[in-house]
């Protein structure tokens, strides 16, 4: 899955606690946080880093999660860096629902990461369509942002 099927997919999972909490600013900033960090597993790109080997995994998403929620917290209090930590984590353990999702080798077969890794050795991946199918990725970005209206308009109710 490319960058707008990320965001598309953290959209739909995370627009539905508008729902449950209601229309906040803790609500606003924690769906933003995930959004925002539901790419961060594919910054190994960026530096050069083996693809899905490091930073796609439970592990990774504890370890972000504790490195920006404290410079948050220590900026802004620990309530705050709270709320960033899960949203980091929360973040990418969407991205990794992602990649289990989508994701086939040239071959057709699906790829698979480890998840739960440090914990567990578990590879998991369903490959049910192409992480480069831009149809695909574009339309989980279209259904995110309705998904978001919707759970918008009933958090604001």
């Amino acid at each position: 899955m490319y960058k707008k099927g990320h965001f598309g997919l953290s959209i739909m999972i995370f627009s539905v606690l508008f729902a449950i909490f209601g229309l906040t600013a803790m609500t606003l900033i924690f769906v933003a946080f995930s959004v925002a960090f539901s790419t961060l597993p594919d910054w190994d790109h960026k530096f050069g880093i083996k693809h899905r080997a490091y930073t796609h995994n439970i592990g990774f998403g504890l370890l972000s999660g504790i490195i920006i929620g404290l410079a948050f917290g220590y900026a802004l209090g620990l309530y705050f860096g709270l709320l960033i930590f899960s949203a980091v984590l929360a973040g990418v353990i969407s991205h990794l629902l992602g990649d289990i999702i989508a994701g086939q080798n040239i071959d057709g077969t699906p790829w698979q990461i480890k998840p739960l890794k440090p914990f567990s050795d578990l590879r998991v991946g369903y490959g049910i369509f192409k992480a480069s199918d831009e149809s695909v990725n574009e339309g989980f970005l279209v259904l995110g942002v309705i998904v978001f209206f919707v759970f918008f308009m009933i958090g604001a109710a």
